[in-house]
């Protein structure tokens, strides 16, 4: 199974301490293995998971948890996944 690197940007790094920072302590630990979850789920194949972004089609999102993430696909012959940012997933209830 091809793998692909993951480049995740300075801004998505920040965007996830702010929304574990903002978090209750036991949420904090579901949102560091949510964290994993995904890049890990990123790893293999993310042409296909995700939905596509409305606004913008070269966008996907993936939902793990209380957690998604936002990302992207360089070319195919790169094999690179472009972590753009994680947002709080608001349908998520414990």
């Amino acid at each position: 199974m091809p793998t692909y690197n993951r480049w995740i940007r300075r801004e998505a790094k920040r965007d996830f301490g702010r929304i574990r920072d903002g978090a209750a302590e036991d949420v904090q630990l579901i949102l560091d293995d949510a964290y994993d979850a995904l890049i890990g789920f990123l790893r293999f194949d993310p042409d296909t998971l995700g939905t596509v972004f409305p606004p913008r089609p070269v966008l996907r999102l993936l939902n793990c948890g209380p957690l998604r993430v936002l990302f992207r696909l360089l070319p195919p012959d790169d094999r690179t996944v472009v972590i753009l940012g994680f947002m709080p997933n608001l349908a998520w209830s414990r």
